[in-house]
């Protein structure tokens, strides 16, 4: 039984390659969080598949999951993100039947103040301990659970799922690119800054790939900057493939998929110098939106190579062989594996 209660962006397409890559004995069921604004897919896994409600009332979220437990009865609760993580940990499900997903640990937040961080640290470390083990999507990731109380750690990474046939276009319509939707932790401040301190550079068409607050949205249209509005997976692809140069502005992740299938169209790529991008080259790291600024002006101006370094490694540490062994180890039943044990690349 899956839980998540913001089913959307990367976490919803890893939810669902978690589902195609498991085990083929596995069935699955999915609790999540509804959106006015979306229209979902119905794409059937298996019958238990199901498009049910999940509150953001912490209260009726911890009921509802009881509930949902005790119908299905499940082996395996797969608890996705920090309120789902939160709230499952606290059910009275048993330690051995669950496992936790963070899709980027909240304590790694700059939206909140320091003293917020370290409640987030101190929650995460003791019910770290209520699981039995820690499935992450990435390196960075692995890293950060590594350092809390529950050792058994899984590493199952995202990866980019890319048709043969989606490949990049060679007239590129956009000179600088980014995809997501339009929350703190993406942070289009800093992606703003990056684009102001491109003053030498006035001419560029800059694009983001999404949507969300609209005080956002209506910020990046003020700096000359175009939106795409919600759009498919297969849409997302179509636009990153015309991109010059692929820049991640978020301030904290887990392992975005956005990086991964920007590379995997081999396109030159530049991220945050955040702990998601910890065993990246260093000079294809951005510190701040002046230093941003410049790397991609060097690119465009054809005096360095630096940001192909991203899209030469991240994807060698970032296969659908990686997550299937990964996901075919955290699915066997709870009894089949020790407490000792710690699984990762």
């Amino acid at each position: 039984m899956h839980v998540v209660e913001s089913y959307e962006g990367g976490v919803e397409v890893a939810i669902k390659s978690y589902i195609e890559n498991s085990p083929p004995h596995i069935e699955h069921c999915l609790l999540y969080g509804l959106r006015p604004y979306r229209v979902y897919e119905d794409w059937a896994v298996s019958s238990e598949l199901l498009s049910l409600s999940l509150s953001k009332n912490p209260i009726k979220s911890y009921f509802s999951i009881r509930k949902h437990y005790r119908k299905w009865r499940p082996d395996i609760v797969h608890l996705h993100s920090s309120y789902a993580g939160l709230v499952g940990r606290l059910t009275m499900i048993p330690r051995r039947k669950i496992l936790y997903s963070p899709h980027g640990y909240a304590f790694q937040r700059t939206d909140v103040n320091a003293v917020l961080r370290t409640c987030y640290l101190l929650i995460e470390y003791l019910l770290s301990l209520r699981c039995k083990a820690t499935v992450v999507c990435g390196f960075g990731e692995q890293k950060l659970a590594e350092s809390l109380l529950n050792k058994t750690v899984i590493c199952a990474p995202n990866f980019a799922s890319i048709a043969q046939d989606q490949k990049p276009f060679q007239d590129k319509t956009f000179d600088l690119v980014m995809a997501g939707r339009l929350t703190p932790s993406k942070d289009p401040c800093f992606f703003i800054e990056t684009v102001k301190a491109l003053s030498k550079k006035p001419d560029l068409k800059v694009l983001w790939i999404g949507d969300g607050d609209q005080d956002q949205v209506a910020r990046l249209k003020k700096h000359g900057i175009e939106l795409t509005g919600w759009v498919s997976g297969d849409e997302v692809i179509n636009y990153l493939s015309r991109a010059n140069v692929y820049f991640h502005s978020a301030a904290w992740e887990g392992n975005p998929i956005s990086v991964l299938e920007a590379a995997e169209l081999g396109l030159p790529i530049l991220v945050r110098d955040i702990t998601a991008f910890c065993d990246l080259p260093s000079d294809s790291k951005a510190s701040s939106p002046k230093h941003a600024a410049q790397l991609i002006i060097d690119h465009l101006d054809g005096q360095t190579d630096k940001l192909f370094n991203v899209r030469d490694q991240i994807n060698a540490n970032n296969t659908q062989l990686m997550q299937s062994e990964a996901l075919a180890k955290a699915y066997r039943y709870p009894s089949d594996f020790g407490s000792d044990l710690i699984f990762y690349e």
